[in-house]
């Protein structure tokens, strides 16, 4: 069977590899900022992990985990290819790596936790990518790690870990998240601007949600105060809002935009 060649495919794979490079440089300088003397292994990364955000992207992992076994068990390479790319680029990246920076020191045994085992999930479809940054985390302060990946175990499956809770109530979060950027940048607000967010949930799982992950949404949404409600008794003055799910955001403008 042809398979079928384009540029296009080729930079998007090299897009790839340079973020997973990009993510472990960042990883590696936490970790020279707050040296870990002893790391974690399965049985005692439930205890490190102490923020919604590191439960949420170990459930988030386990999940993915799970459904990549299956795809090699299957022998279904693009599709563990596909969960490993969502995973590590939408997921990882893009949003655990940002709320690490909330507290660095405390999610620093997360980050090498997951980092070692990513590695260690994509070593069959990227072995040299893999084995070169796990040289470069065993040179690093990763001194549990063995001499070669190819030699090494694979990740266990962790039940126990994923939580469909928590990750249906970060998706609200995230979500909100997107939006109220989404809202800065069509008003040409700056990202860095700081916010009020008005919140009415009218359902009490979406407010459970928002309370819990209150803390993650105001700093990366950069909202110094939030205030969510479960019904309103006026609208805003002077606020743009949104929907998302079924739950109503209000940005007030007051000094964020030009209103007269």
């Amino acid at each position: 069977q042809d398979i079928r060649y384009t540029e296009e495919k080729v930079r998007s794979c090299r897009n790839f590899m340079n973020k997973i490079w990009n993510a472990s440089r960042y990883i590696l300088m936490i970790v020279e900022q707050h040296p870990v003397e002893k790391w974690v292994d399965e049985a005692g990364i439930e205890a490190a992990a102490i923020s919604i955000g590191d439960q949420w992207i170990l459930s988030e992992f386990y999940t993915m985990l799970d459904k990549v076994n299956d795809g090699y068990e299957a022998k279904n390479f693009a599709l563990v290819c596909d969960l490993l790319w969502d995973f590590i680029w939408n997921k990882f990246c893009d949003w655990y790596v940002e709320m690490s920076k909330f507290n660095k020191q405390s999610s620093v045994q997360v980050l090498g936790y997951l980092l070692v085992r990513l590695l260690q999930c994509i070593h069959p479809v990227a072995p040299f990518i893999s084995e070169t940054l796990w040289s470069t985390l065993k040179s690093a302060g990763f001194n549990h790690l063995g001499d070669r990946l190819i030699q090494d175990k694979w990740p266990k499956s962790m039940p126990n870990l994923k939580n469909e809770t928590i990750e249906r109530q970060m998706t609200l979060i995230l979500e909100l998240i997107r939006e109220t950027r989404h809202i800065k940048k069509q008003l040409n607000i700056s990202p860095a601007k700081d916010i009020e967010l008005i919140i009415e949930a009218a359902s009490e799982t979406s407010l459970d949600a928002l309370n819990w992950g209150k803390d993650i949404l105001g700093f990366l949404a950069n909202a110094s105060q939030i205030m969510l409600e479960s019904s309103l008794k006026e609208r805003p003055k002077q606020a743009v809002s949104s929907v998302v799910q079924s739950v109503q955001l209000f940005i007030p403008l007051k000094g964020l935009v030009d209103i007269d």
